[in-house]
């Protein structure tokens, strides 16, 4: 029997020399740089008939399920090849987006819209373990066996995989929030942080304007529904001598597909104009905040005084008709005169606001 030559690093360590020292792939992508050498793309995605697998004889079914399970693999370890072969040191029990030619995304993000990239996201346990957290491709499962992870678009990443009490999960919607606010507002990134201030003096009508005008944008652009609320702060002028004051507030929820029909490969389209949507979750906000602090605005004052059924009323005689009908005394008729002279709001996601 032939007797085995040791390795190079057996070789190495009985000279008494320690070899050099490298950063060690993860098991997973171990190969993978060999497998893909050379190669700068992969073939065509073959076309899946899998859904239509019961009205196929099996024969035929199976070949072409393990196709699909074959390039869906083959598209995974080249991305991660390609990810391996430009990193020098993969970070560890973190969140990893990367495209599918290897690339690593760090902003779901770009001049304001939101990237159309399909991606992976991923992550490598201590021990090099890699985990991936897209969805199943439906058309690579057969029988007991596992399907293979499809790459999935920003827009339209389904994060039901990432577990929502770990740290991959917060980095996951620290990434969104920050560039879905981008993307959403179009705004610049000091705009952002201090917020959009408008001089109102008084009249609210153009803060309602503004607003429904900046939702209509990212109803436009948006692909999926997304919702949003409006927060922010108001500069409160009080009558007599009482000093001026700082009142936050924030809006309820309001969902694009309330108004918006969305069309996945073309223009979304606006059914009916929000103005007046804007305007009741503004004005229920705004009245809110201020009731809070025993106030009514001038402008809520200017608009009841206006109705027909109080002309030539006092104002503790006034009424409001409510949208169900009912007619009954105004809320604010005990209550003292506000001029908002400012207001500094922002747009945010509903997951940045809580």
């Amino acid at each position: 029997m032939a007797k085995r030559t040791p390795t190079r690093r057996k070789a190495l360590s009985r000279k008494g020399k320690k070899p050099a020292k490298r950063f060690a792939p993860p098991p997973a992508l171990s190969g993978l740089m060999a497998a893909f050498k050379g190669q700068k793309s992969l073939a065509a995605d073959p076309k899946s008939l899998n859904r239509y697998e019961r009205t196929l004889p099996p024969e035929l079914a199976a070949p072409v399920t393990s196709l699909k399970r074959r390039f869906r693999e083959n598209q995974l370890n080249f991305a991660l090849s390609r990810f391996y072969r430009r990193t020098k040191k993969i970070p560890r029990e973190s969140l990893i987006v990367i495209d599918t030619n290897g690339k690593r995304v760090r902003s779901f993000a770009k001049n304001g819209a939101l990237i159309d990239t399909k991606v992976y996201m991923l992550k490598v346990s201590k021990k090099g373990r890699v985990t991936i957290f897209n969805k199943i491709d439906s058309d690579t499962i057969r029988g007991r066996r596992r399907g293979k992870p499809a790459p999935q678009s920003v827009r339209f990443f389904n994060a039901k995989n990432i577990p929502k009490g770990s740290n991959i999960y917060k980095e996951y919607v620290n990434m969104i929030r920050r560039d879905l606010q981008v993307r959403g507002t179009m705004l610049t990134r000091k705009a952002l942080d201090e917020g959009i201030t408008i001089d109102t003096k008084g009249d609210l009508t153009p803060f309602y304007d503004q607003v429904t005008r900046l939702i209509k944008k990212i109803a436009m652009s948006e692909k999926a529904a997304f919702s949003f609320t409006i927060t922010g702060s108001m500069f409160v002028k009080k009558g007599g001598d009482e000093l001026d004051e700082m009142i936050e507030f924030q809006s309820d929820y309001i969902n694009t597909q309330e108004f918006t029909k969305i069309v996945p490969r073309g223009k979304n389209i606006i059914t009916h104009d929000p103005t007046i949507l804007v305007r009741k979750r503004l004005h229920a906000a705004i009245a809110s905040a201020l009731e809070m602090k025993g106030l009514v605005s001038v402008s809520s004052v200017r608009r009841i005084r206006r109705l027909s059924m109080n002309k030539g009323k006092s104002r503790n005689n006034w009424n409001v008709k409510y949208s169900n009908g009912s007619i009954e005394k105004w809320e604010g008729r005990g209550m003292e005169d506000a001029l908002v002279q400012e207001i500094t709001y922002k747009v945010l996601p509903a997951a940045r606001s809580k």
